[in-house]
């Protein structure tokens, strides 16, 4: 049979689609002079790929059939074309399944969260829906064992050393970038684990992935990236685990193996600052560790406790970002405005402790109620949009506040892109080092 499989980029904004769970996330970040330059930087300057198609592309061809990658309506006649869903640029994804059905009497699927927690949209163009991870049911799909309609439930595989490296021959990789915490190309994103234990109420991973933890074991891990640096000359990875050192001996045995193999690429990964200590920064530094994402979400801990999430101490993140920063690791810290119960004081605390704290990057976006998390079943009579589904980017006010209005929350936004990046403390200790 002949596969297609798709994954548009957005026609407006800096779309990426392997973010937020698979949400996707989108930069119509408003109308503000920092928000239009957050905008260019992002098209720019980020773009990964969407792993489980990679993962599926790689099934399909493992089991004999014909695949092909497209970025836009495919060319040729195909059986089954799937295309990867989101929130933020969903119409355009059903437009261009609309498209296609006029000249083609393929099968239309889609998979990622939004398609699995909002099938009805889906449904109403394509014919089926791969919900969870879809390399299970992918599995099924290629021997014949499943028909390509309707909902067709994917299960998890335990077991994530048993699939085969992602597919990414016949690719433009030049076109993924991680810039500035990556600055080396060719780049690509390697996933080593999948889940997350802590499972916070509000985290779109956790619709997919559940917080059901697996992990691949460090060996395989590392005979992928020297596939990838001896195949296509890759430089820089990105490492899309939700939680990357949710087991710290684990990735120090990944580092000694990277290490011993003298493997030569710069990387970054997301984890917690409370799964990070000096002894293993040092080694992930030796092993080319060049930048961290992780959550301070708010100043307020208390209030962080209240959405279920377990936040580290100010004193550790502290501790951790200036050792890892004084190391020669860039630390791009996250913090949500908007959070339920969140006052204006509170967010001025937060944009405050995120200029205290002083990392290279800082992201601010707004809090986002995903469908299909549990945050969004504990906040749904505060929700002021369910149906825009498209301004669920993680820059739009969707919560209602007693505290402030929407348009005050948006220029709380904008106030703390302008505040943070445009100090001296920041621009003379970390701006210089971190764009160049």
């Amino acid at each position: 049979m002949r596969f297609a499989l798709i994954e548009t980029r957005g026609k407006k904004f800096a779309v990426n689609k392997d973010q937020a769970g698979s949400f996707g996330t989108s930069t119509d970040a408003g109308s503000g002079l920092f928000s239009k330059l957050l905008n260019k930087i992002k098209r720019n300057g980020v773009r990964t790929p969407v792993m489980s198609m990679a993962y599926m592309h790689s099934i399909l061809k493992q089991e004999g059939h014909d695949v092909e990658f497209f970025e836009k309506k495919p060319n040729g006649e195909f059986d089954i074309i799937i295309i990867a869903s989101s929130i933020v640029d969903f119409k355009n994804e059903l437009e261009l399944a609309r498209e296609i059905k006029k000249t083609s009497n393929a099968k239309i699927g889609f998979t990622g969260a939004f398609a699995q927690v909002k099938p009805d949209i889906f449904l109403k163009v394509g014919d089926f829906i791969l919900t969870g991870e879809p390399e299970e049911a992918t599995y099924r799909l290629a021997r014949g064992e499943i028909e390509p309609s309707g909902i067709i439930v994917s299960k998890l595989i335990s077991d994530l050393d048993s699939l085969p490296f992602p597919e990414w021959h016949n690719r433009n990789l030049d076109q993924y970038n991680y810039y500035p915490l990556l600055k080396n190309k060719p780049l690509i994103s390697v996933q080593g684990s999948r889940g997350c234990s802590y499972d916070c109420t509000y985290c779109p991973y956790m619709v997919t992935q559940t917080p059901a933890w697996r992990k691949r074991s460090p060996k395989n891990i590392v005979d992928e990236i020297e596939f990838l640096i001896n195949e296509f000359g890759i430089k820089s990875i990105v490492f899309r685990d939700p939680l990357f050192t949710h087991d710290m001996k684990r990735i120090k045995k990944l580092c000694t193996e990277i290490t011993e193999r003298k493997l030569n690429f710069e990387w970054t990964c997301e984890t917690r600052v409370d799964r990070l200590d000096e002894p293993l920064l040092d080694m992930m530094y030796t092993a080319g560790l060049r930048g961290v994402e992780f959550g301070v979400e708010a100043f307020d801990l208390k209030l962080l406790s209240s959405m279920h999430r377990t936040p580290p101490t100010h004193e550790l993140q502290e501790k951790i970002v200036n050792y890892a920063e004084n190391l020669g690791v860039k630390m791009m810290a996250f913090y949500v405005l908007g959070i339920p119960g969140q006052t204006k004081d509170d967010i001025l605390e937060t944009i405050d402790y995120s200029k205290h704290l002083n990392t290279s990057l800082a992201q601010f976006t707004i809090a986002t109620p995903y469908p299909g998390t549990k945050f969004i079943e504990e906040i749904k009579s505060s929700i002021n949009d369910n149906d825009t589904f498209e301004n669920y980017s993680s820059y739009q006010p969707l919560i209602n506040s007693e505290h402030y209005t929407p348009d005050e929350l948006l220029k709380f936004k904008e106030k703390a892109f302008k505040e943070y990046y445009m100090r001296w403390k920041w621009i003379l200790k970390r701006g210089l080092k971190t764009i160049n």
